[in-house]
């Protein structure tokens, strides 16, 4: 009746899945990235069946990427690296 109901188009979250660093750079598959939560150290930014993922390069052990989202900005706790090293 007077719009207060209607669906916002831009705040859509269709589209496709872009996952940004601290530093806004955009992380794809196979990125390395150094990860700031659960002790991972350094991961390789993976695929699988659930969606994407962080494998650590060091405990071994794989996160799915919505436990890595920062509350406050809803970027990944993570950091990319550049060329397989560190800045």
């Amino acid at each position: 009746m007077f719009g207060f109901f209607k669906r916002n188009k831009s705040k859509s979250r269709g589209g496709g899945l872009q996952l940004k660093d601290l530093h806004h750079q955009v992380i794809q598959e196979g990125d390395l990235v150094q990860a700031y939560r659960y002790n991972l150290g350094r991961c390789i930014v993976i695929r699988e069946n659930e969606g994407i993922a962080y494998k650590s390069l060091e405990i071994d052990k794989v996160v799915s990427w919505p436990y890595m989202i920062d509350a406050s900005t809803e970027l990944q706790k993570v950091e990319r690296l550049e060329n397989g090293s560190d800045k």
